[in-house]
């Protein structure tokens, strides 16, 4: 027999889970909603330098007014219209989100016990009987099994603090927004797709002219794949489509990327599975209703002997390069502490064959610390990648910040990180708190925006700052959204906007620039939701 007791990696799962959840406590109160025809612009910048920046969304419609639409999610442009999802969280459901029923006790040992049939005599409701028989503990299955039922037990607890994603629909031209997925009475669908437990808009695409949008949900039921030709919508992926949740498989709970390449469509998925049948998978379609699997298990299939324990959970992101599909992964082991930490990029180039990058220093560019490639880009032939990094390192948060290569499909170069001689070409433009590229996207006018995620509020409370936004010209860094330096201080000004969580350009060839914050709730007071702002090239 064997008992699962241990602290250290208790306390480790328990910080992650907090760390998702983005947790401070919060009393929950009312809050005003408002219909698409009341949803209006704040804050037009009057200011002689900053007359070229609008808030579209914020203060009284902040999240599209409803506070718990805490981030921006997928942005897209669709048929000349800006398509923006929201995220979100409910903290006033925190401590309901455990409660779960008998019904969802039973599927989670059926989906999460089944693979292990052959190491368990009992299979008994995993509270009412927390001890494991186990017949081989060799190879840590005793922690690799509690690590699997913890972590898919914390991301449906989060799924369960949501009360759905929202989807709008916004058209410069007549400066109207119109909520597509929602609570409106006019809204196409309802709230979270029908289903409160999609808690995000997780990616979108257009694809053979149609919109494909992807959901972040519970591992009871797995990710949702919509997509819609300006009038109809229809569920591909899921429940009522033809491959149900999850791409048939409950713990793929998010799509978490998306990419066309050589007439598919490519969905890389999120999958917390901590066994050697877990981690990400990568599925395509031709048509949007037929799909098959191209990766399993993390890449496991193609890792060396030495890498088998590597736990590739997300397939992060994804990019089109010379001919082959990249795929950036974000490595469980670096929370964990775990062998053959930090982050991995893959590609291939008839989307089943499948070759490992070497990177600089190998796995993690030599830093297990970075554990995850959030964004990739092409920009001026090369492409630009940026890491995620560990916010809860064992040597104090303020260690290492995200760093930013760039490839041309033999060399590599790194622009930010510690062989920096400039400041602010240092970890995370000069600050180790900037922890995420949490987006990057290359303009009209040849310029990459980088923006990030700050998580100094986290550890150091109000004496901090917001998200930063940067662009690169080729030659030189420039802020545009930091204290002192910038167009406008960090976070918009609010320290709670830690994250610049998406940036696209809008219209097309305009070269102005629309931003998405992710923003932290405030301590003991009702949630204020998202903003969304907006740069125009030229002055208004």
């Amino acid at each position: 027999m064997a008992i699962i007791t241990n602290r250290k990696n208790f306390v480790l799962v328990i910080i992650l889970f907090l760390f998702l959840l983005n947790i401070t406590p919060c009393i929950s109160g009312t809050i005003e909603f408002y219909s698409k025809n009341s949803l209006k612009h704040n804050k037009d910048i009057n200011n002689e330098i900053f007359n070229n920046w609008k808030q579209l969304i914020g203060e009284e419609n902040a999240g599209f007014g409803k506070g718990t639409n805490h981030a921006i999610r997928g942005l897209e442009i669709y048929k000349d219209e800006l398509y923006v999802g929201t995220q979100s969280l409910n903290k006033s459901k925190f401590w309901k989100s455990y409660y779960i029923g008998n019904l969802d006790y039973r599927a989670l040992n059926q989906n999460y016990l089944s693979e292990w049939h052959p190491y368990i005599f009992m299979k008994k409701s995993l509270f009412s009987n927390p001890m494991f028989r186990i017949l081989d503990v060799k190879n840590n299955y005793p922690l690799m099994l509690w690590l699997d039922i913890s972590l898919n037990l914390g991301m449906h607890a989060r799924a369960r603090m949501s009360d759905g994603c929202e989807l709008w629909r916004y058209n410069s031209s007549f400066d109207e927004w119109f909520q597509l997925v929602g609570d409106n009475l006019t809204s196409d669908l309802p709230v979270g797709f029908g289903d409160t437990d999609n808690i995000a808009v997780s990616v979108m695409k257009d694809f053979k002219g149609k919109l494909y949008v992807g959901t972040w949900s519970s591992p009871l039921k797995g990710c949702e794949i919509w997509r819609y030709d300006r009038s109809t919508w229809e569920q591909v992926v899921g429940k009522n489509a033809l491959i149900k949740g999850g791409f048939n498989d409950s713990k793929n709970i998010a799509a978490w990327c998306i990419e066309e390449f050589n007439d598919y469509l490519y969905v890389g998925t999120m999958n917390w599975g901590y066994t050697k049948n877990g981690g990400c998978q990568i599925w395509r379609t031709q048509d949007g209703v037929h799909w098959s699997k191209v990766l399993d298990r993390g890449f496991r299939e193609f890792l060396s002997e030495t890498e088998q324990n590597v736990h590739n959970t997300y397939a992060w992101s994804a990019e089109v390069y010379q001919d082959h599909l990249y795929i950036g992964t974000f490595n469980t082991n670096s929370v964990f502490r775990f062998e053959n930490a930090g982050c991995q990029l893959w590609k291939t180039s008839n989307g089943e064959d499948w070759e490992k990058v070497k990177c600089p220093g190998g796995d993690g560019f030599g830093e297990k610390e970075n554990y995850g490639i959030r964004c990739m880009a092409v920009y001026n032939d090369e492409l630009y990648i940026a890491t995620a990094t560990d916010g809860y390192q064992p040597n104090g948060p303020n260690v290492q910040g995200f760093e930013i290569y760039k490839y041309d499909g033999e060399n590599w170069t790194e622009l930010i990180g510690e062989g920096g001689i400039d400041q602010h070409e240092k970890d995370g433009f000069g600050s180790k708190w900037n922890k995420y590229v949490w987006s990057m996207v290359v303009s009209s006018d040849n310029k990459l925006w980088v923006g990030t995620l700050n998580m100094q509020i986290r550890m150091l409370g109000e004496n901090t700052k917001g998200c930063e936004v940067w662009y690169y010209d080729g030659m030189n860094w420039v802020p545009i959204v930091k204290d002192h330096v910038g167009e406008i201080d960090s976070g918009f000004g609010c320290i709670y906007n830690e994250g610049a969580r998406g940036i696209i350009e809008y219209p097309t060839g305009s070269g102005n620039m629309v931003i998405g914050t992710f923003k932290l709730m405030k301590p003991f007071k009702t949630p204020e939701g998202c903003e969304l702002w907006i740069r125009y090239e030229k002055i208004q």
